[in-house]
């Protein structure tokens, strides 16, 4: 978009002189100094804006939001983009407008409030939102300011840094009462709709009735993000220090395959660079925060739960080489249905089900020929001279006896599935902020394939409320709180000559500038010698310790690290500072269409148990008798007296003794079954997890983010 020089002297005057817009309200100098010191200070009141067509300020019909800037493709596409089918793009972004939420700050707010971009549909569709009451406060304005402040420069030595800043109302440590002016800077409603077309290049444009030549593929989508601040943040504009020396960096090429083509010689940089020094530089502390979500939960109720004991049962198959262990889920041994499990009767019941149904051998003696390793085992009499052999050697010894604990024990074990299961109602907190980015027209408005600046009867206004539920992405309560480079370390804008690059300076391997950066977390016990001073900003703190203004506390704004939180959170206060997302079954934060109430939502847990069971038989005469029925449980050994599998060279206190596998039996198995007097304790404290609806996605937390270095160029200028 290019707007001349004169357009944009008319527009600022116009804001200037429109007093529906703010008015500047005088500041007595007293106060003004002994709170922020000198500057310029701006008091917006009853502020509000909106990009609106032509006639909307004299009640024109369905011209609100209709106001829109234009971005024009410039430049042919590269033969291998066209070789692609690759089109340019041809954007138009509409009713961009800023305003108070409808809604009080903190209340609860509907599709009434988010559901649009600009308001209601119709001819007196201005309810986009309220003026914002107050934009601050006198003590505490937005100000456009020049401050010089003491930074190391590329090599760690500290020089004087002069920088223009323009900064937002300081965020409160303590957040005014809902409803009152100071409360109105924390209830923000941005919003915006655009229309993105595929245009044909090799088509003119058209006007009139051809206006919509050579355009295809309409993507419509809307914004809205009702109900936060900006308070709290800066951006500071300056040059930068020096120090960097061409010693310090380099640069070297390599062949790369871009689009297709290989080898392609692209040249990078690496170290610091001599462009660092006295250039264009920028530092910002963006805040856009919705509020504190520690305490802000889903609701799981109307729980139900069924616990019970089921068998699995393995079954072993043996093909050519290996053999498959399967595993079906058996039959219900026990179940309690809507309560725990008593004593009496139920505790036998439970305790009975540690039976040896359904058990699976691991392991028995071979005692016939062939010595095939994929047999379960080996029935009947094994041949003079092998194992468990029931004949003489030719030594006064009988072979068998040389392997006598093998010959006589039979081991095997058995699984229980311990589960509790059930339903549940699952419902979100209720709304306080949104942030929705959404493609859904409602079917029964005004719904076409025009956009309103090239007109046509399907070029009128798009109506983004929802139906019965609505469609998009949706962000609740977001907190971003983003730091963008600092004096020490700025983010520049540079030029080679023909391309422009964005870059946030590398950090020097200097103790005096990377110590002013960096931060020592709980546990950090390495370089114990350097004193870190960086520390994280988020919506809690900015910084390590509040500032004063008039009496008011504010948070701090000299945070060297980001944060960013969608939804439900974790706070470990204020002395570490940290967010984590909250990830139990109440987390909110991220949907696919809104979060609205589930009922019978299905969940379980389950915890599969082993127990080991062996049973032995003796030798009589020449041979062995029959294995007994009963089996014998082997109860859980200590872990030093476990019986660790020599492959696997792990401690596990495994039960199970004979592992000389011939036939591939599954060996080291466990005892973890519990004992009789605690089955009951053990299931009984066993409960659903419970379950959220299908559409949550739950919270996001990026804590601590430090950018170490970032950099985009244009390419092809």
């Amino acid at each position: 978009m290019k707007l001349p020089l004169l357009k944009i002297l008319c527009l600022a005057i116009a804001a200037i002189n429109t007093p529906s817009a703010f008015a500047l309200v005088e500041l007595e100098d007293d106060a003004l100094s002994e709170t922020t010191g000198e500057g310029i200070a701006i008091l917006p009141e009853n502020f509000a804006a909106s990009m609106n067509g032509a006639d909307a300020a004299n009640g024109g019909a369905g011209t609100y939001g209709t106001g829109y800037m234009r971005y024009i493709p410039v430049g042919p596409l590269t033969a291998t983009a066209t070789a692609k089918g690759y089109q340019k793009a041809d954007a138009w972004l509409y009713g961009v407008s800023l305003a108070q939420s409808k809604t009080d700050y903190g209340a609860t707010i509907t599709s009434a409030d988010w559901g649009v971009p600009f308001g209601a549909i119709g001819t007196a569709a201005t309810d986009f939102g309220r003026g914002i009451t107050s934009w601050g406060t006198a003590e505490n304005p937005w100000l456009i300011k020049a401050t010089t402040e003491v930074a190391p420069d590329f090599v760690g030595i500290n020089k004087n840094v002069t920088h223009l800043d323009l900064i937002a109302p300081l965020y409160h440590s303590v957040l005014p009462a809902s409803g009152s002016a100071a409360s109105s800077a924390y209830n923000l409603k941005m919003a915006y709709w655009m229309d993105v077309w595929q245009r044909n290049s090799t088509i003119a444009e058209g006007v009139g009735a051809t206006a919509y030549n050579g355009l295809t593929n309409r993507l419509r989508l809307a914004f809205a993000w009702d109900s936060f601040g900006v308070n709290g943040s800066n951006i500071k504009v300056f040059q930068t220090l020096d120090g960097v020396t061409p010693a310090m960096g380099g640069t070297y090429t390599a062949l790369l395959k871009i689009n297709g083509v290989p080898n392609v010689s692209k040249t990078f940089n690496y170290g610091m660079s001599t462009s660092y020094n006295k250039t264009f530089g920028m530092a910002g502390l963006l805040r856009l925060n919705s509020g504190a979500t520690d305490t802000r939960r889903g609701v799981v109720s109307a729980q139900t739960v069924t616990r019970e004991i089921r068998q699995i049962d393995f079954a072993a198959t043996y093909p050519a080489s290996v053999r498959t262990n399967t595993f079906t889920v058996g039959p219900v041994l026990v179940t309690k249905t809507g309560g725990t499990f008593a004593a009496g009767a139920e505790t036998t019941a439970v305790q009975a089900t540690n039976s040896s149904a359904g058990l699976d051998e691991s392991y028995r003696p071979m005692t016939n020929g062939g010595l095939d390793p994929f047999v379960l085992y080996y029935p009947g009499t094994f041949p003079s001279g092998g194992v468990c052999t029931s004949a003489q050697d030719g030594n006064s010894n009988t072979a068998g006896l040389n392997q006598a604990g093998q010959c006589l024990t039979n081991e095997g074990f058995t699984t229980r599935r311990f589960s509790a299961f059930g339903t549940n109602t699952w419902t979100p907190p209720t709304t306080k902020s949104v942030m929705r980015i959404s493609t859904q027209e409602l079917a029964t408005g005004v719904f076409g394939a025009g956009t309103p600046a090239l007109g046509g009867a399907s070029g009128t206004v798009p109506d983004f409320r929802p139906n019965a539920s609505a469609e998009g992405i949706f962000l609740y309560d977001a907190n971003i709180n983003l730091v963008l480079g600092n004096l020490y370390q700025p983010l520049m804008l540079s030029t080679d000559g023909n391309n422009f690059s964005l870059e946030l300076a590398r950090i020097p391997n200097n103790v005096n500038v990377y110590s002013k950066i960096y931060t020592r977390y709980p546990g950090d016990t390495g370089d114990g010698a350097v004193t870190y001073q960086g520390s994280t900003c988020n919506i809690h703190q900015c910084s390590t310790a509040p500032v004063t203004y008039g009496g008011v506390n504010y948070q701090g704004s000299s945070a060297t690290h980001s944060s960013i939180t969608i939804g439900s959170t974790v706070y470990s206060g204020a002395g570490t500072n940290q967010l984590t997302a909250y990830s139990g079954v109440e987390a909110y934060g991220v949907s696919i269409g809104e979060l609205q109430s589930g009922t019978l939502l299905s969940s379980s847990t389950s915890v599969d148990y082993t127990q080991v069971w062996n049973r032995t038989r003796v030798r009589s005469g020449g041979g062995w008798t029959a294995w007994p029925a009963t089996w014998n449980a082997v109860l859980p050994k200590a872990a030093v007296a476990g019986q660790p599998h020599p492959s696997l060279n792990r401690p596990n206190p495994y039960e199970t003794t004979f592992r000389q596998d011939y036939n591939n039996q599954i060996l080291g198995i466990q005892t973890t079954m519990p004992v009789a007097a605690n089955m009951v304790s053990t299931i009984n404290a066993m409960t659903p997890t419970g379950a959220t609806v299908f559409n949550n996605f739950g919270s996001v937390v990026i804590d601590g983010l430090l950018i170490q270095h970032l950099k985009f160029s244009t390419t092809g200028l």
